[in-house]
């Protein structure tokens, strides 16, 4: 399994976002969650960091 190398949280959003590394396929997984539900269908692909970090703070600014 990729290994976590980001976490944040939106406490009045109550949304959080994982960053995992799959150093196999060389890209980092960006999973979303909704008040605990892993919102399995979105996790999100890149092979650039910033891109992936973006995408995460996003999803958490959304929510607010």
């Amino acid at each position: 399994m990729a290994s976590i190398v980001h976490q944040a949280r939106d406490p009045e959003s109550k949304r959080n976002t994982v960053i995992r590394k799959d150093e196999e396929w060389e890209e980092y997984i960006v999973q979303f969650f909704d008040d605990g539900e892993y919102l399995n269908l979105s996790d999100y692909h890149t092979s650039h960091w910033e891109d992936a970090h973006a995408t995460a703070m996003l999803f958490l600014k959304v929510g607010a």
